[in-house]
C-alpha cells in the first residue's frame, strides 16, 4: 500500500495566527501529519498526533465523493468525528452506518479504513480535516484523485 502524506506546516497557520494560537494547536493534539492511501476497494487515513489522546482530544475528517456517473448533490458527505468517547459517523448531519469501516489506535498513530462504497464508488474525494483547538482557517480542502 503506497501512503501520501501531507505534513503540517504550523509556520503555515496564517498570517494573523497568534503564537498562542500556534501553541494551542500543538498542545491541543494537532496532527503531525496526514496519510491517505486506497488498497483495493477502501480508502486508508492515518493520522500520526503530535501527543497521545487526552480528555481535549477531537479530529472532525471530512469525506465528500465526487463521480462523473452521479450527481454530486446525491453523492454521500461524510463527517467522521473521533474523539475520547469514540467515533461519530455522519451523512449530511444524519448518523450514518459504514459497514466495514475500521479504527486502529497504537502510541500516537490512528489509522481509519473507509470502504469506498460508503462514499458512493467515487472517482474522486474532497477531504479535510479539523483538530480541537486549531484554528478553521489554517485547514485546507484537498482532492484526492483515486486510481
Amino acid at each position: 500500500m503506497l501512503w501520501q502524506d501531507i505534513g503540517i506546516d504550523m509556520d503555515k497557520l496564517g498570517d494573523n495566527a497568534t503564537p498562542e494560537a500556534k501553541e494551542s494547536a500543538v498542545s491541543s493534539n494537532s496532527i503531525s501529519y496526514i496519510a491517505f492511501a486506497r488498497h483495493e476497494d477502501n480508502l486508508w487515513v492515518k493520522f500520526i498526533l503530535n501527543k497521545k489522546i487526552d480528555k481535549t482530544f477531537g479530529i472532525s475528517l471530512y469525506l465528500l465523493g465526487f463521480s462523473k456517473k452521479r450527481d454530486f448533490s446525491s453523492m454521500p458527505k461524510i463527517r467522521i468525528t473521533l474523539g475520547t468517547f469514540g467515533v461519530k459517523i455522519r451523512d449530511k448531519n444524519k448518523k450514518f452506518v459504514v459497514e466495514g469501516f475500521q479504527m486502529a489506535y497504537r502510541n500516537r498513530s490512528i489509522v481509519l479504513k473507509i470502504p469506498l462504497k460508503s462514499l458512493g464508488e467515487p472517482d474522486h474525494i474532497f477531504t479535510s480535516s479539523h483538530v480541537a483547538g486549531f484554528p478553521y482557517e489554517a485547514t485546507a480542502w484537498r482532492i484526492l484523485e483515486l486510481q
